[in-house]
């Protein structure tokens, strides 16, 4: 992929973040230039539940950096406005 996507990863607490981890790390080539729009401690648990532990998770300051990032690694760009949301538990209600 040359272009750059960006994916929103939905609710903290639903199962977005984890299919997002899921596909990062199925499509490591396939999903170059593909950044997560979202919150960076909500994606490493992501990839921590996935048994993507070895799935690095990096925040990056502009779309573009998505490109440097290695095959592999989840780039996430912080969505500005998300509520605080403090230690999320998977399967309950966001307020």
């Amino acid at each position: 992929m040359n272009a750059l996507l960006a994916l929103t990863m939905g609710d903290a607490c639903g199962i977005g973040p984890e299919i997002l981890a899921k596909v990062f790390l199925g499509a490591r080539s396939e999903a170059r230039g593909a950044f997560v729009l979202g919150d960076l401690a909500v994606m490493r648990r992501a990839a921590a539940l996935c048994g993507a532990g070895l799935l690095p998770v990096a925040q990056i300051e502009s779309p573009a950096d998505a490109l440097r990032c290695p095959p592999g690694c989840v780039p996430v760009l912080p969505a500005a406005g998300l509520p605080p949301h403090g230690p999320a538990t998977p399967g309950s209600e966001t307020t």
